[in-house]
């Protein structure tokens, strides 16, 4: 705006310029022709007495003024061109500016479009390289949510192994324990069975010969009680006693016998007589059923 205004400052400036010197120029020649011709040389006329000194003083008055007026109107022209040439300079000057005011603005767009495109490009760069930091964030993220997968997974499969091998352990040590328990027992069993067979044993052969002593004392009390018929025949007898507790006897039968009638009822008769039949050394040989042989 500023430019534009000056030269339009300028361009006013030649024209009043330009018209005031048109109208020097006029009032000059309006004046030229106002004068009578034979005013100038009117003096000449009347005067003829007159001095060439007093001659020639108008006509070098009229040289002098228009040397001044050609003067004037050369100083004015040569203003005139002077406010002209400034003014085309000013124009030039103007229109310079405003071509370097255009380039300027030109250079200016020029720049900011290389600065704006190399602004860009570092943006787009810079967003490059915050993409890749992000990807690479990312990779190394799941690497290491991969790795502490992996690691806790090892963790865990670790410690249900470690779990396993010490429950198999406690198994293990249960069952050599129960295993031990169960062989403990089994020889402490084998060894109360064997005392108690060794005993039982014992026992029985206590029993054993108790047994024999028992059936011995019957015989021999049956034995004493007995009494052969005379003429009777026989050596032996299998005798089968029924008593009750208390060796009461109840009943006699001969199961096997080599005698004759007589023999067989003396031997009956002899079993009968020894009722109460002797007490056995041990409570537990009592049996309702006593069988024994007999040979007198």
């Amino acid at each position: 705006m500023g430019v534009e205004r000056e030269r339009w400052i300028a361009f006013a400036g030649a024209i009043v310029v330009h018209l005031l010197l048109f109208a020097v120029l006029g009032f000059g020649l309006i004046d030229r022709k106002e004068r009578p011709a034979t005013a100038t040389f009117k003096p000449v006329i009347q005067a003829s007495a007159v001095s060439e000194e007093q001659v020639m003083e108008p006509l070098r008055r009229r040289q002098a003024a228009e040397a001044e007026e050609k003067r004037r109107i050369a100083e004015e022209r040569r203003k005139a061109a002077e406010a002209k040439q400034r003014a085309e300079e000013a124009r030039k000057k103007a229109e310079a500016q405003k071509r370097r005011q255009a380039e300027e603005a030109a250079r200016r767009k020029i720049a900011e479009q290389q600065r704006q495109a190399e602004l860009k490009k570092q943006q787009e760069a810079e967003q490059a390289r915050l993409a890749e930091l992000e990807k690479q964030r990312k990779i190394e993220a799941e690497r290491k949510a991969e790795a502490a997968r992996k690691k806790a997974e090892a963790e865990r499969k670790a410690e249900e192994a470690r779990k396993k091998a010490e429950a198999e352990r406690k198994a293990e040590e249960v069952r050599r324990k129960a295993e031990a328990e169960a062989r403990l027992k089994a020889a402490m069993a084998a060894e109360e069975a064997r005392l108690a067979a060794e005993a039982q044993q014992r026992r029985q052969a206590q029993l054993d010969t108790a047994q024999k002593q028992y059936v011995a004392d019957i015989t021999n009390k049956v034995q004493r009680n007995w009494l052969r018929q005379s003429g009777s025949q026989g050596s032996y007898c299998r005798v089968l006693i029924h008593q009750i507790p208390g060796g009461e006897v109840v009943n006699v039968r001969l199961i096997e016998c080599d005698g004759d009638v007589p023999f067989q009822r003396s031997v009956e008769s002899a079993v009968r007589k020894a009722s109460p039949l002797p007490a056995p050394p041990e409570p537990e040989l009592f049996e309702r059923e006593i069988e024994f042989i007999f040979e007198p």
